[in-house]
């Protein structure tokens, strides 16, 4: 028996209506911008200080 690869279907799916997800969208990037302003103040201790 021969094993045949997967084919995953095309991203982005068809039929999504994004402007209902605008507003989670935008939250999440938020929520992420914060998280990375949050590691930028953590100080890197393994990094060689100048």
């Amino acid at each position: 028996m021969m094993a045949a690869p997967y084919v995953p279907e095309p991203l982005p799916p068809a039929g999504i209506d994004w402007e209902t997800h605008i507003p989670r969208i935008a939250s999440a990037n938020r929520a992420f911008a914060r998280y990375d302003g949050i590691l930028q103040a953590i100080p890197n201790s393994c990094s060689p200080r100048s």
